[in-house]
């Protein structure tokens, strides 16, 4: 099996999502330079393939390329004959759905010799946003990073190697993200108000038209468009699991919790604001930071002298374990 790895959100998800499985990018001209220079950050060993020529071949603002995907299978064939694509339910494309990649199957397997030649995807029935999801609920942190800031998805990338976030395919992984609470920039309202009058009319899957109509509206209207939210965490005892004890030798030596240190990381790389809030004195704000810094913990501000007491109530708050089970 060989994962055809482009660099694009889709592809990257797909690589985490089958385990990192062996991988072949296509070097085929255009704006391939920096999605190859993002593949092999995420996948070092992936094989590059510079036999197919397609610069100058793309059609419309989409960068449409008539039978791409059937020549990336004919082209993988070589190396495997089971072929991933990351196909998704809500992909507008004549050769990018779950028929057009069952005959290809066929027909390469028809011309192959007696070889099966198999063309599949893992996200038929998962649209961009729901791959997003999964993204956020099952990677790592650090996969999760790997997802949004190195993948590319873009026509027109900028002279610096970073995405346009003008064109259509910025415009489908910006509608992604901001369905799954990650509000990125998006500097195109022209295309923006086109996609709008798309999904309004109906145009695409009836996920992808509502999603669309959601980001869009939100995005222009104050009252409707979601803000990043705030997460107050306590340090000892939340991020740390030992309580008792105070002075700088201790707070040193504090046994960080792995777990809910991840879901502040992950809380932070989703642009939420993480205020910690701790009943240490002031000054011990010095091992309080080295700590902190040591065990990667991210945070907006950081608040000392929080009053003693045995209980805290509070009418915002959420519990350790729902943190744990919903971030």
């Amino acid at each position: 099996m060989i994962l055809c790895l482009s660099g694009g959100l889709d592809s990257v998800i797909a690589y985490y999502y089958m385990g990192k499985p062996k991988t072949i990018f296509f070097d085929y001209g255009d704006y391939t330079k920096v999605e190859k220079e993002r593949v092999l950050a995420i996948a070092p060993d992936t094989i590059i393939d510079k036999s197919l020529n397609l610069a100058g071949k793309s059609q419309g603002k989409t960068a449409y390329i008539p039978n791409r995907n059937l020549m990336f299978a004919a082209l993988a064939c070589r190396y495997a004959n089971t072929i991933v694509m990351a196909g998704i339910k809500d992909d507008d494309v004549p050769d990018k759905n779950r028929i057009a990649f069952t005959e290809m199957g066929e027909l390469l397997s028809n011309i192959s010799g007696g070889t099966t030649i198999k063309v599949e995807s893992p996200f038929w029935e998962m649209t961009k946003s729901d791959l997003v999801a999964w993204a956020i609920d099952n990677l790592s942190t650090d996969e999760l990073e790997t997802v949004l800031e190195v993948s590319i998805s873009c026509y027109t990338p900028t002279p610096d190697g970073k995405e346009c976030r003008s064109c259509p395919s910025c415009f489908r992984k910006w509608n992604a993200l901001d369905a799954n609470g990650i509000h990125t920039k998006f500097k195109n309202k022209a295309l923006m108000e086109e996609y709008l009058q798309k999904a309004k009319d109906g145009v695409y899957i009836p996920e992808r038209n509502s999603s669309i109509i959601r980001s869009v509206t939100g995005y222009f209207s104050k009252d409707l468009r979601q803000k990043p939210k705030v997460y107050c965490f306590d340090i000892d005892g939340v991020l740390t699991v030992e309580t008792e004890g105070y002075g700088e030798e201790v707070y040193r030596n504090r046994t960080p919790n792995i777990v809910m240190i991840e879901k502040v990381r992950k809380l932070h790389l989703m642009e939420n604001k993480i205020i910690l809030h701790t009943a240490r004195h002031k000054e011990d704000i010095s091992v309080t930071c080295d700590w902190l810094a040591k065990h990667s913990v991210p945070f907006d501000a950081l608040q000392f002298e929080k009053p003693k007491a045995d209980y805290y109530i509070d009418d915002r708050m959420i519990r350790m374990e729902e943190v744990l089970t919903h971030v």
